[in-house]
Parts: C-alpha cells; sequence; structure tokens
C-alpha cells in the first residue's frame, strides 16, 4: 500500500488525480454530514435518554406539541424517537432531539 502511495507520489499525473479524488471525497463528506445532522442528533440524544434515564416506559409526562399541550404515557422509547400514547388513545412519535431540548412534566405516583 506504501509503493503504491509512493509511486502516485512520484507521477505527477497520479498526484494531481490523487489531489482530486482526495478533495472530492472531503466535499463529499462534509455534505453527507450536514445531510445526516438532524438524523445523527437524534441518535445522540437517544444514547443521552437512554443513559440517564430522565423517564422510562409507563410514565406518564405532559408535553407540549404543535397541537397544544399533551399528557400521555411513554410507550415506546429508541435512539431515534420516542412513542407516547395520549388519553385518547393517539400516538406522539418525537425525535428525541425534542425531547431532550424541552421540559417534561412527568407525574410521580
Amino acid at each position: 500500500m506504501l509503493a503504491l502511495i509512493l509511486y502516485a507520489y512520484l507521477i505527477p499525473e497520479l498526484r494531481s488525480l490523487g489531489t482530486a479524488l482526495l478533495t472530492g471525497a472531503s466535499v463529499a463528506s462534509i455534505v453527507i454530514g450536514m445531510a445526516a445532522q438532524s438524523t445523527l442528533g437524534n441518535l445522540v440524544a437517544g444514547v443521552s435518554l437512554l443513559l440517564y434515564r430522565p423517564f422510562r416506559i409507563g410514565d406518564s409526562v405532559r408535553l407540549t406539541v404543535p397541537a397544544g399541550v399533551e399528557m400521555g404515557t411513554i410507550e415506546d422509547l429508541n435512539l431515534g424517537y420516542t412513542v407516547i400514547k395520549t388519553e385518547e388513545k393517539n400516538q406522539i412519535v418525537v425525535p428525541n432531539r425534542v425531547l431532550e431540548s424541552q421540559a417534561i412534566i412527568k407525574s410521580v405516583g
């Protein structure tokens, strides 16, 4: 492998091709990173929620959703999202990044 790199460095045409490929790979990784930003944010928030356990499956919580304030029970907690079942038997799928950034009221007892 090292011999191939040294050989490519000695030939100017291969050196410029290698530079172009490296530049293209760098641009592609930036584009992919920007596209996956929210997915990675949800994943990191999910790991944080599973690690610190501010609430567990079966806990009653109240949170703010676009339709207003909802009360429900945590039904499923994944790395990417949390499923909450409301008193009206509706399911709310909340990205973990949203749960991590907002105040959740947990009913105790």
